[in-house]
């Protein structure tokens, strides 16, 4: 690189000007024609000279001429202790890279996708690899621009075209500005789409198709196939195609990430084994989640943890700390999930009914010409994924809820926070409810076997699980979707009842084949867990449904308010026995 004072460029008061020349230019069009630009130059101050600078002669980054050098990367200020490395999941996105050349990531608001995209430049800037991380792409082809003066976004781009040829990275941070943006899309992120090598582009957006990018939107068509090995999602995915990698912590990542917030210097606490399995069951390692209930928890006992009352963290003290549901979410409203969170204000009528769909069903079918699918898409509410609803049905794209945590918020809004009255003419007492309900079972349903070969261990649904699912489901149904009726923040564990229906203060725990039904039935007796909610009047009656297909022996402890629902092999129909198996409710047949 060589500089030449400019005549007469010194005036009074300024900053001497100097003349940078780099030599022939190096760009090629399409067609193969090469720049004719002999000596690209630029006049500019002395002491501001930017590598991304456009050369006067003929409009190219001056990267893109023979005797240009970059200098070394500038290493990215160093990242606060409270965040996990994820070094493997960075490895691992990096060698992607290196493959692929262009990834897709995606995720919902306040899951991970920045803080990665943070990890990963940090992680070039290491090896001493030219890295550019770029946050947002709002394109507009309507503006007027020239040459030499370009909105930052044709800029960009500009600058990602001349340095094709490079191995410099592109980490593009909330990509789905750029949907619209036709010639990124169709230039240089097709062009590198499998490329054997040039440069590498990283995209993480909020929404997008995993199949083309983003959904068919008036302002932003579907721009490009990208390949299940080219696409991270929130979790790993069940197809043997896919990258491997994910946006949520794994075991490992999020045992780290723990440590790191359980050790800030504001916010030290001892969280157990069974209160770290408990909140990994209902965040799944959403970096998110697992932040704002980690600093919850620590507000909440925060005195007791100070003046030394408490020393650990039990899951059975999260359990306590998570019983006013209302308290919990206004506790959250300062935490980055919130975020993700579908607030009241915001909600259509048409968005309520999809959001109560995804509570009954777990999921529901992407069609985007439903406007309240839409709207719960777009604003980062639900997930989008190519998933399986049942082990015995194809791939097929679907939205859902991204975290149990998420999944009590919507049931908190819609079921908890606006109540209307509970039915007692109808339902005088909870066994008139229970075999109502129990009556409005689908067969299909309950003989439907959801895909969970992709989940870790942790994940892995109860036994118990359809049942409680059709129940829910057929409250909803029967009831009204606006009374109220809360459920546990964990599928997995005994930290509460399975089902508080929150109006007559009812309980009701679902087993199958008595599985643990020893523990279940002691919990509602003297010194049993739940024995406090009764006797302070927050659970005035209960029900245990143990679901089964054979007739058991009889259960002798006194005072146990259970029912044996016995199911046909076939589960065409049901009778209900107690626990001493005399018959409750006669046969009946299950809907289809």
């Amino acid at each position: 690189m060589s500089s030449t004072l400019v005549e007469h460029a010194l005036l009074p008061g300024h900053e001497r000007m100097v003349k940078v020349t780099l030599g022939p230019c190096l760009f090629v069009f399409r067609g193969d024609m090469h720049c004719p630009c002999s000596s690209g130059s630029l006049v500019t101050q002395e002491h501001s000279f930017a590598a991304g600078g456009i050369c006067d002669d003929c409009g190219h980054l001056l990267s893109r001429h023979r005797h240009y050098a970059e200098s070394p990367p500038e290493l990215p200020q160093s990242l606060p202790q409270d965040i996990s490395p994820r070094s493997d999941t960075v490895r691992k996105l990096a060698a992607l890279l290196d493959r692929k050349r262009v990834v897709h990531i995606r995720g919902t608001p306040s899951s991970g996708k920045t803080t990665l995209a943070r990890l990963l430049e940090f992680y070039y800037a290491e090896q001493g690899q030219s890295v550019k991380l770029i946050t947002g792409w709002r394109h507009n082809p309507d503006l007027p621009t020239q040459q030499n003066q370009r909105q930052p976004e044709e800029s960009r781009l500009f600058e990602i075209e001349n340095l094709l040829h490079t191995n410099t990275v592109f980490i593009i941070d909330e990509a789905q500005e750029s949907f619209a943006d036709h010639a990124l899309w169709l230039g240089p992120i097709k062009s590198q789409s499998g490329a054997s090598g040039g440069a590498k582009i990283c995209l993480l957006s909020s929404y997008g198709s995993p199949t083309s990018g983003s959904p068919v939107f008036p302002d932003a068509q579907a721009p490009l196939y990208l390949e299940p090995s080219q696409r991270v999602s929130i979790a790993e995915q069940s197809d043997p195609e896919s990258s491997g990698i994910c946006l949520f912590y794994n075991e490992e990542e999020f045992e780290d990430a723990v440590n790191r917030l359980c050790s800030r210097p504001d916010t030290s606490l001892d969280m157990d084994s069974s209160a770290r399995a408990y909140l990994y069951t209902m965040t799944k390692g959403h970096p998110g989640a697992v932040e704002a209930l980690v600093s919850y928890v620590f507000r909440n006992y925060e005195q007791a943890l100070k003046n030394g009352a408490m020393r650990t963290v039990t899951k059975e003290l999260i359990s306590q700390s998570l019983y006013d549901e209302s308290r919990v979410f206004r506790g959250l409203r300062k935490n980055a999930v919130f975020a993700s969170f579908p607030l009241s204000k915001f909600l259509t009528a048409q968005a309520v009914k999809v959001l109560r769909k995804v509570l009954e069903d777990g999921s529901v079918p992407f069609n985007l010409q439903d406007d309240g699918l839409r709207l719960c898409y777009e604003k980062g509410w639900l997930h989008l994924d190519l998933a399986r609803t049942s082990a015995s049905e194809d791939l097929k794209m679907i939205c859902f809820l991204p975290t149990r945590l998420h999944m009590k918020f919507v049931e908190y809004t819609l079921h908890v926070s606006q109540l209307e009255p509970f039915p007692f003419g109808r339902f005088p007492c909870l066994a008139d409810l229970c075999e109502a309900i129990l009556k409005c079972f689908s067969r299909s349903r309950l003989l439907s076997t959801p895909d969970t070969s992709h989940l870790p261990s942790k994940f892995i649904r109860p036994p118990e699980t359809p049942f409680q699912d059709e129940w829910y489901r057929c409250f909803s149904s029967l009831v009204g979707h606006a009374v109220g009726i809360s459920s546990k923040w964990s599928r997995v564990g005994n930290e509460r009842v399975d089902f508080r229906i929150i109006a007559p203060a009812w309980g009701v725990e679902l087993l199958r084949d008595g599985d643990q039904i020893h523990s279940v039935c002691a919990r509602f007796q003297q010194h049993g867990l739940y024995r406090p909610l009764i006797e302070e009047g927050k659970m005035t009656d209960w029900l245990i449904l143990d679901c089964r297909q054979s007739v058991p022996q009889k259960y002798h402890i006194p005072g146990t308010k259970l029912w044996r629902v016995i199911f046909k092999e076939d589960y065409t129909s049901a009778y209900v026995l107690d626990s001493e198996n005399a018959l409750v409710v006669p046969e009946f047949a299950l809907l289809d």
